[in-house]
């Protein structure tokens, strides 16, 4: 099945280093998601599905090589459902590390369906929540398809405009005093972009309030890291849930924490630099010679890759 094109931090969960729990991967979880990211088969030949209605005492469903059944199991459902869960109550703790108010679950009478989370802070004004995990299913047409990969945030932009077309009648009133951010990210981990951009000024907002000694590039890289982290981990979990065999499952340890001495930093490749900055819409990167011996805080965000153990 054709997939849509990386998108907005579509890659961070492959750029932040673990150095904390939340920010680390199983071994199992990281080589099967690895696999997945690359389009690799995660089970040569496939299988019989693991949940799959039987007949006969046999399944009669199928478990692909590359695990696209599991998003389209009706059996699988729960994991869905959880990755929903897990994904909507940590961007409400990460508003409220932020500085936010924020609740989930919360009715709003002006809107048609209930939004997963409230927040409320700083001078941006209320802004409800819709986290939504879609991704493109394998019976849609080739046409469609094609109109999904058209651009990296096509499929993203166009799944959200169908549930806010079923569930919110198009949206909020014109004249709302609220906003109605979003929260959607695809399968494989593209965000959409008005999520991107509120997320940004929420950031910002946060890191002027803090002071000069806040990192606004840390403050993204962490709060980002732990969403796409938090997505990624559920989604092994959809994956390994139709999976016909799961002895490696949840084997191995968490990755452990890394050094974070400007030393260590320093030593990324001038390419992930360059990448990273772009990925986040950071100002120009300063070059090698420019910030040689500095004791800089947002050198986080330049070893990222190198973190991750990736060479360019």
């Amino acid at each position: 099945m054709p997939r849509p094109p990386p998108g907005v931090w579509a890659g961070v969960w492959l750029t932040v280093p673990p150095t904390e729990h939340g920010l680390s991967f199983l071994d199992a979880e990281y080589a099967v998601l690895a696999r997945y990211r690359l389009g690799l088969p995660l089970l040569p030949g496939g299988g019989v599905c693991g949940r799959g209605a039987r007949r006969g005492g046999r399944s009669v469903a199928w478990y692909d090589p590359g695990g696209e059944h599991a998003h389209s199991c009706v059996r699988n459902s729960g994991t869905w459902t959880r990755r929903h869960n897990h994904l909507r109550s940590q961007l409400a703790a990460l508003l409220r590390w932020l500085g936010f108010e924020a609740q989930e679950e919360q009715v709003d009478s002006r809107l048609r369906h209930r939004p997963d989370v409230r927040a409320r802070g700083f001078d941006i004004p209320l802004t409800h929540f819709e986290v939504y995990v879609p991704h493109p299913a394998r019976h849609r047409t080739p046409a469609e398809h094609e109109r999904w990969g058209r651009d990296p945030s096509a499929f993203i932009e166009g799944a959200w405009q169908h549930r806010l077309d079923t569930d919110y009648a198009g949206g909020p009133p014109a004249d709302a005093p609220f906003a109605l951010i979003p929260a959607a990210v695809s399968s494989y981990g593209a965000w959409h972009p008005e999520f991107a951009r509120w997320w940004r000024a929420a950031v910002r907002a946060a890191a002027e309030r803090a002071g000069p000694s806040a990192s606004q590039p840390g403050l993204l890289w962490r709060s980002v890291g732990l969403l796409a982290v938090t997505l990624q981990r559920q989604t092994y979990q959809v994956l390994a849930g139709c999976a016909p065999a799961r002895a490696a499952q949840e084997a191995g340890r968490l990755g452990r924490p890394l050094s974070e001495v400007p030393e260590y930093w320093r030593a990324a490749p001038e390419a992930a630099l360059d990448w990273g900055a772009a990925e986040f819409d950071l100002p120009p990167p300063r070059r090698a010679e420019a910030r040689e011996g500095a004791d800089d805080l947002g050198a986080s965000s330049r070893g990222h890759l190198r973190a991750a153990g990736l060479r360019l």
